[in-house]
């Protein structure tokens, strides 16, 4: 969105047709939504340019918002597959903490003393986060033993710019690497007789 208007969930029907507010009545910014594995809820998290830096529940039965305890000053929420946790992270992305739906309440899951954090991914198993590490670094956390892996690298790479991470259904590292200010390439496509 741009600096006048504030971000929105849209839902779009599955057969097509037009987008709708997920939450019209709430006028601050809603950001990083992320479906319950039953489809029943949507968690999501305020913007920092909210007053109220925190994550969110909206039951979509009820249509009801609920602010999750002891979230405030968190952001970039993910729920686990499995709908047993969901990860967050600190307003200045150095700490990233977990959310035990079960037993409603936080742990740190990992803290970087330099630099942040971002764009973090669940494994389909519900057992790792997979997230972006300044240093042009991609990380695994296990949930069971907080152990920290270097899955990918990038360091090496002439301007390595990594903006964003997502997994692919086998877990594999998907990374965007925008060198477009510096190379311009030209195609010649072909189409079959």
């Amino acid at each position: 969105t741009s600096l006048h208007k504030r971000s929105v969930i849209y839902v779009v029907p599955r057969d097509g047709g037009t987008p709708q507010p997920l939450i019209p009545e709430d006028r601050l910014n809603q950001i990083d939504p992320t479906w319950s594995p039953d489809g029943k809820f949507i968690v999501f998290a305020r913007s920092h340019l909210d007053p109220d830096l925190a994550i969110y529940r909206f039951d979509l039965s009820s249509r009801k918002m609920t602010k999750l305890p002891g979230s405030e000053n968190l952001t970039g929420p993910r729920l686990s597959p499995d709908g047993h946790y969901v990860f967050a992270l600190s307003r200045d992305w150095s700490r990233g903490l977990l959310y035990d739906t079960t037993s409603a309440t936080w742990s740190e899951l990992l803290k970087v003393d330099s630099g942040g954090i971002g764009y973090a991914n669940w494994s389909q198993d519900s057992q790792s986060l997979y997230m972006r590490q300044t240093g042009f670094r991609v990380i695994r956390i296990r949930v069971a033993d907080r152990r920290v892996d270097t899955v990918l690298d990038m360091s090496s790479m002439p301007d390595a710019t990594p903006s964003w991470i997502g997994l692919a259904p086998d877990n594999a590292v998907l990374s965007f690497r925008d060198r477009s200010l510096h190379e311009i390439y030209a195609m010649t496509l072909q189409t079959a007789d």
